[in-house]
C-alpha cells in the first residue's frame, strides 16, 4: 500500500477546515476595521462640547460649531464636518474616535454657563499619543462669548501653524451681531 492509500477522508478534513476557517478569521478581522489606518497629521475633529451643570446643549452645541467653522478656514488643515463630528457625542476613547475619523488631533471642551458669566475649557489633543498640546480655560461675561469662540480659534491655529507650518487664520469676517441675547437666540433656533 502506498502512503496515498492510507489518506482518508476522515483524515483530510481537519487538514482543510483550519485554513478555510484562519482566511474567515481573518476576512471577519479585516471587514471589521480593526486595522489601524493612517492619521493624516494635518486633520482635526471639534468634538461636541460637554455641557457642565444646568444648561441647554444649544449653547455648547454652537461653541463647537464655530470652532469648527473658523479652523475650517485654516490653510492646509482637513477639519471634519461638525455634523459627523457631532456622532461621537460623549466618546471619551480619543484614540479611537481618531481611528475612526482619520485624524491625528482633536479639539475636546466644556462649557458651564452661569447667569452672568461662562466658563470654557478647550483642549488640543494629539491623538496617536494622548498628548495635550494645548490647553486652556476662558472665564468671561456672556456679552463677550463670541470673541472668546475666535480667540480659542486663534489660539489652535497658531499652535497647529507652529506645528506643521499651516496657514495662518485669516482675519474673522465681521459677525453679524456683537449682542449676546441676539447670538444666544439664534443659537436656541438652530438647535
Amino acid at each position: 500500500q502506498s502512503l496515498f492509500g492510507r489518506v482518508t477522508t476522515r483524515s483530510l478534513v481537519p487538514a482543510l477546515v483550519v485554513p478555510v476557517l484562519l482566511a474567515i478569521l481573518g476576512g471577519v478581522w479585516w471587514m471589521s476595521g480593526a486595522r489601524v489606518a493612517p492619521l493624516d497629521p494635518r486633520s482635526v475633529a471639534v468634538l461636541p462640547f460637554t455641557m457642565i451643570g444646568p444648561g441647554d446643549g444649544y449653547f455648547a452645541d454652537g461653541l463647537t460649531e464655530a470652532i469648527t467653522t473658523e479652523l475650517g478656514r485654516v490653510g492646509g488643515l482637513r477639519v471634519i464636518a461638525s455634523n459627523t463630528a457631532f456622532q461621537y457625542r460623549n466618546q471619551i476613547a480619543v484614540r479611537r474616535v481618531a481611528n475612526d475619523l482619520g485624524v491625528a488631533l482633536v479639539v475636546r471642551g466644556s462649557v458651564q454657563r452661569s447667569a452672568a458669566t461662562v466658563r470654557v475649557d478647550v483642549s488640543l489633543i494629539d491623538a496617536r499619543d494622548e498628548r495635550s498640546l494645548w490647553s486652556e480655560h476662558y472665564i468671561r461675561n456672556q456679552t463677550e462669548l463670541l470673541s472668546v469662540q475666535e480667540a480659542i480659534s486663534r489660539q489652535i491655529a497658531t499652535v497647529l501653524s507652529a506645528r506643521f507650518g499651516a496657514a495662518a487664520l485669516p482675519a474673522s469676517a465681521r459677525f453679524a451681531t456683537r449682542s449676546a441675547d441676539a447670538y444666544d437666540a439664534y443659537l436656541r433656533g438652530i438647535w
